[in-house]
C-alpha cells in the first residue's frame, strides 16, 4: 500500500506524542470536567488571600508599634521642654529675689557664669565651664 505524503509527515501517522495546545482536565468518570487551572483558582485564590492577610495584620502591628514610640519621642521632648521652661522661671524668680532657696540660687548662679561664657567666647586659661550634675531622674 502505498504511503500519503500528507499523512507520512502529519502528526496523527507519528507513533512520538505531540505537545497538547489544550490545557490539561481532570477527567471525571464521564470523561468531561474542568481544566487544571479552573480546579486550581478556588485555591490558589484562597492561599492567595491569607498570605495578603498575614501582611495586612503585620503591617498593622508595625503601625501601631511605630506610633507608639513617635508618641512616647514626643512625650520625652515635651517632657525637656517644660524642664527647660521651670528651669527659666526659676532662674528669673531668683534674680527677682522672690525664691531664695541655696540650691535654686547655686543653680541661677552657674546659669549666669554659663551665659556669660557664652558672651564673651572662648573661656580664658584656667576657666573651664563647670560640669552639669544630673540633678534628677529622667
Amino acid at each position: 500500500m502505498p504511503v500519503d505524503e500528507e499523512k507520512a509527515g502529519s502528526p496523527e501517522s507519528s507513533d512520538e506524542p505531540q505537545a497538547s495546545t489544550q490545557e490539561p482536565r481532570i477527567e471525571g468518570p464521564t470523561g468531561e470536567g474542568p481544566t487544571l487551572a479552573e480546579e486550581l483558582a478556588p485555591l490558589v485564590g484562597e492561599a492567595v488571600g491569607a498570605i495578603f492577610g498575614v501582611l495586612r495584620s503585620g503591617g498593622r502591628r508595625v503601625a501601631k508599634q511605630g506610633r507608639g514610640r513617635l508618641e512616647q519621642y514626643q512625650a520625652r521632648r515635651d517632657l525637656e521642654r517644660l524642664y527647660q521652661k521651670l528651669g527659666r522661671e526659676v532662674v528669673r524668680l531668683v534674680e527677682a529675689g522672690e525664691v531664695d532657696h541655696p540650691g535654686l540660687v547655686t543653680g541661677a548662679e552657674r546659669v549666669h557664669r554659663q551665659q556669660e561664657l557664652l558672651r564673651d567666647g572662648e573661656p580664658q586659661d584656667g576657666e573651664h565651664p563647670e560640669p552639669v550634675e544630673d540633678v534628677g531622674p529622667e
